[in-house]
């Protein structure tokens, strides 16, 4: 509200003395989907960009076994101009794996159960290629942007890259610092995508997620690559095969926005602010919450993954009025055949005043193949328990190089 007032209102309150940026810098914790507590620090710069940014870059190397390679310039801080010692040209293959990405979070964002944040990344990065640096012998602290550029070579018209940025702790659990995901159709432009060429290698920038964070002495630092985030993103359709070209000719690398430690050059004082954590929002009276649901299950015969997800409670206002609602999905992808997978979702409001009781309910179900969405969805409002309105959409949605 300082802000408002002193921009829009014009009342002089100081705000534009106030410090450019205030970021919470995070710290390595084990990975669970909801932590109680995140440990890192404040911190606060006086102008962003930070006036003491530097970029850095990661080359991709080779390693020992397939798809399981490095990242060299990371140790003892190297910089920008810094080329990959004796990186000789390589490639590494994988295919499209639409069922790729429940380690991750469940949704783009995070929440409440069941909406939690990425796990262990470890399984997940087993399907695909990884490039991990040598143990940091002194903390890399990132702030801005990470960004992944990739010289890739698809053998599908449309497919999707997924980048993770993860810090991997001495016993090995890798936990997720960032993330990006780019429909490679949309590689040039998001308002005129074009679909790929088969077989031709080209220079993919991927910005992932703004970043505060601070990779530990002795943790490493690591890239993944994968081509679906299951269930947070539609498979795209069509079997691939991918090809990571890395080397002098074609410097596959990670660039990172690196800052002075806390309290160094370009970082100033942290106002006073509250930081501890606010009371659960409540409406109003009581309430119940359905036991909430996040479950993964694998059809081995098949070969798909299918993630359930539920989520509903009631609130009682304090007049007696009650409002329940709640929403059930069911997501189902599959590695044999990337064009079908099915989306089911049930959502239900149900309100009752005295002896008034209205219940609207929406089914839907959401399918694909190389072609189309195809999308049904059936509302039926009841009243007392009589039906009073209903009516069905039904109607297919060119997928156009999604």
């Amino acid at each position: 509200m300082r802000f408002f007032d002193r921009w829009l209102k014009g009342i002089p309150n100081d705000a534009d003395r106030e410090p450019a940026l205030i970021w919470f810098e995070r710290d390595y914790v084990e990975p669970e989907p909801f932590p109680e507590v995140v440990p890192g620090r404040w911190r606060a710069t006086s102008a962003y960009p930070h006036p003491s940014v530097a970029v850095r870059e990661w080359r991709f190397t080779g390693g020992s076994l397939p798809l399981v390679g490095g990242l060299v310039g990371a140790t003892e801080g190297a910089d920008a101009t810094e080329a990959a010692d004796g990186d000789p040209a390589g490639v590494d293959r994988y295919r499209h794996r639409p069922t790729v990405g429940t380690r991750a979070a469940l949704s783009w964002g995070a929440g409440g159960p069941p909406n939690g944040l990425a796990r262990d990344l470890r399984p997940d990065e087993a399907l695909g290629p990884t490039y991990t640096s040598a143990p940091l012998t002194t903390a890399v602290e990132v702030l801005g942007v990470p960004e992944v550029v990739l010289h890739l070579a698809v053998s599908a018209p449309i497919a999707t890259a997924v980048v993770r940025l993860a810090d991997v702790a001495p016993d090995g659990t890798s936990a997720q610092v960032s993330a990006g995901i780019l429909n490679l159709t949309h590689r040039r432009s998001h308002e005129r995508p074009e679909a790929l060429e088969p077989g031709r290698i080209e220079e993919i920038r991927i910005a992932l997620r703004p970043a505060g964070y601070r990779f530990a002495p002795g943790h490493r630092i690591r890239v993944s690559l994968a081509s679906a985030a299951w269930p947070v993103i539609w498979p795209s359709p069509f079997p691939a095969e991918f090809e990571l070209h890395r080397g002098a000719a074609t410097p596959s690398r990670l660039i990172l926005p690196v800052v002075p430690r806390a309290g160094g050059p370009g970082d100033v004082a942290v106002p006073a602010f509250k930081t501890t954590p606010p009371d659960e929002p409540k409406v109003g009276g009581e309430g119940s919450a359905d036991e909430p649901i996040w479950r993964i299950s694998t059809d081995v015969v098949v070969g798909s993954v299918t993630v359930t997800i539920h989520d509903g409670g009631e609130d009682v206002l304090d007049d007696g009025r009650r409002l329940y609602s709640a929403e059930t999905m069911t997501l189902t992808a599959s590695d044999a055949d990337p064009a079908r997978a099915s989306l089911d979702a049930d959502v239900i409001y149900r309100w009752r005043d005295g002896d008034l009781l209205a219940e609207i309910r929406a089914r839907s179900t959401q399918t694909s193949d190389a072609e189309a969405f195809h999308l049904v969805v059936a509302l039926e409002v009841d009243l007392d328990g009589e039906p009073f309105f209903s009516r069905t959409w039904d109607e297919s949605i060119e997928r156009r190089l999604v």
